[in-house]
């Protein structure tokens, strides 16, 4: 079988092909990342950094937190409709 750098080779090249072939995907994920980061960064910026309301300070960075890694989450999904899309090639050179 193939080695693991050349099965990542593969499937890079695949990815990039995918990005070319549709930049309109790319873009718009861009865009979405912009806004979320601008709408997280209004709600956040300039936390206070008051140690006399410690559980609040850390009740604030903690959401903040937790909105990212939402964000984070949902926005690998395309990749899934990739693969999905893709999933027949996958079986194919499995299968051979």
């Amino acid at each position: 079988g193939a080695g693991w750098l050349r099965q990542v080779s593969v499937c890079s090249g695949r990815a990039i092909k995918n990005v070319v072939r549709n930049p309109a995907t790319s873009i718009g994920q861009i865009a979405v990342n912009v806004v979320v980061g601008v709408i997280v960064g209004c709600i956040y910026f300039r936390l206070d950094n008051n140690t006399d309301d410690y559980q609040r300070a850390l009740r604030d960075r903690t959401g903040c937190i937790f909105f990212c890694i939402i964000n984070f989450m949902f926005g690998n999904l395309g990749g899934i409709e990739m693969f999905l899309q893709e999933r027949l090639i996958f079986m194919h050179e499995k299968a051979s």
